[in-house]
Formats: structure tokens, sequence, C-alpha cells
């Protein structure tokens, strides 16, 4: 059964937002370039709340769908007697490893995630072989940033726990063939469904917008990792085996002997892999790309 929807973007966090009288639209400009030590200010801003707030007490919302950082949203939702879905611009293998909702703040974090150290390793929560972890100088800076006071009086870690404790269910951006276990894990971390296809959707494809399959047909498409996880996601894609991770001298930088020993190392595997299959199927393997290249039958 087809069901009509209208949903109202509205921008936060890193954006400056124009609301016009007519409809909402959004004008955004991104806050790129901005010393690490100043991101914490962008967090004082509270400039959408107020007309935000005004948006929803003069429709009939059903649903809003934030991202863990506008805690303020929680009050609004709760005000109006709202749904509050929870929006994680992060994999579900980093939103286990970060956001476990007993493990955020208090006691569970005094005791697991006290100390950039404890970041380094898979934490005892997980049931399963992993490694997904952050290398101590990535530890150290998501530590302080994270778990510390900045300018807006209310950590992201404290951000995170409120809506994540009044949110109904929550919306990843992941998919269960790439990341089953991590999205079963962190469902019974913090107790709430992610968001499933639709019912009565038979496969992944009806689940799209319609025309998307048409407007993305033979182009590739590129989801880059969310700033702060992208040391986690890196090692996701090391773990299944989609990359390799290169190594670092003692102070971090990486020499162009390091990117060359990742290369062969990656080519390695994938001789030895090929010579694993039959002769038949890695001469064919061989020879077409060959065929292709010199534009033979």
């Amino acid at each position: 059964m087809a069901v009509n929807l209208h949903v109202v973007m509205v921008p936060c966090g890193n954006s400056i937002a124009e609301l016009k009288t007519t409809k909402i639209s959004c004008q955004k400009v991104q806050k790129l370039d901005i010393p690490s030590e100043k991101i914490q200010y962008l967090k004082v801003s509270y400039l959408l709340q107020q007309p935000f707030k005004q948006f929803v007490s003069n429709r009939s919302a059903d649903w809003i769908i934030a991202d863990v950082i506008v805690h303020w949203v929680v009050e609004i939702a709760q005000a109006h007697d709202v749904s509050l879905k929870v929006f994680s611009p992060c994999s579900a293998s980093t939103a286990a490893f970060m956001w476990p909702l007993h493990y955020l703040v208090g006691d569970g974090q005094k005791r697991f995630q006290s100390s950039p150290e404890s970041l380094t390793k898979p934490p005892e929560w997980f049931d399963f072989p992993s490694s997904i972890a952050f290398k101590l100088h990535e530890a150290t800076g998501f530590q302080a940033g994270f778990y510390g006071d900045n300018a807006s009086g209310i950590s992201d870690a404290e951000r995170t726990a409120k809506i994540l404790n009044v949110g109904q269910a929550l919306a990843i951006r992941t998919c269960n063939e790439f990341e089953g276990k991590y999205i079963n894990l962190y469902e019974k971390l913090c107790g709430k469904p992610g968001f499933q296809k639709p019912s009565g959707v038979n496969n992944d494809v009806d689940a799209l917008p319609s025309g998307f399959i048409e407007r993305t047909s033979n182009k590739g498409i590129c989801l880059l990792p969310f700033p702060i996880d992208q040391p986690l996601y890196a090692r996701l894609l090391v773990e299944k085996d989609l990359a390799v991770e290169v190594d670092r001298n003692g102070d971090e930088s990486f020499s162009r002997d390091a990117i060359a020993n990742a290369m062969l190392l990656r080519l390695t595997s994938a001789i030895i892999t090929l010579l694993a299959l039959p002769p038949t199927v890695w001469f064919y393997c061989i020879s077409f790309p060959l065929c292709m290249y010199f534009g033979t039958d």
C-alpha cells in the first residue's frame, strides 16, 4: 500500500539555515576547515531551536528524525507528543563501539572508556572477534572531544545519551549484508529496533526512492565516512578484506615505501587467492582483462 510522506529537512549542527516564510528551505553554508579546538563553538548555537519548536507546534508531525548532536529536540518531541527517531551518520560498527547506551556517561563510562588507552582495543561488549578500535593518537583526540567539556556546557557523550534514551528507534547508515553482526549487537546494546524495510516491500530495490535505479545506473556511489569515525571505518574495511592499512611511523606519518608495501601486500594476497582457484578459473580471470585491453574477441 502506497503511503504519501511529506518530509521537511531542517539543517543543524555546522550549518546556517535561512527559513523562508512561504516554505521551509535550506541554504546551508558548511563550516569547513575549522580548527578542531574551535569546533566546540558550533555546538553553542541554538538558532534553530525556537523556529523548529514553532514549526512542530503548528504542524501535525508523526516523526522527528534527528542526529544525536541536537539534544534539544528531545524536549520539543516530548512537549508535542511526537515520536523521536535517532539517525546515526556513522556506521553500525562505530555506533556499537562509541555509543553503547550504558557506557556513554556515568559509572559505565568511567569503568570502560575512562582513558584513551581503553579505546585502543575492541570493547568487552563485542561478543565476536573484531578489529574496531582507535590507535592511541586517534583515541586521545576522540576522548577529549567526545567526553570532554566544551563551550556548550554539554559533552557530545551526554548529548548522545540524552537523545538515545528517548528515541524509539534507530536509523543507521548501513545494511545487514555489510554489517549484520554489528547491527544485531547494537540493537541489543541500546534495546531499540533498527529501521527495516517497509512492510510489503519484497526486495531492496522496491525500498529505494522512485527512479533511484535509473538515475544511478552505471554510476558509482561513494558513501564517505563521518569524520569522527574515519579511523574505525577504515579498520572495518580491513576487517572485511576490502582494504589494507598503511603502516605509520612513530610520529604517525607514513612514507612512500609504506604505501608501496601496503599495495604489494594487497597484490600478493590477491595472487594467492587467485592461485587457490581451479586453473581454468584463474586462467580466465587473467586472460579476460588482457583480451579486453587489447581489444580482441
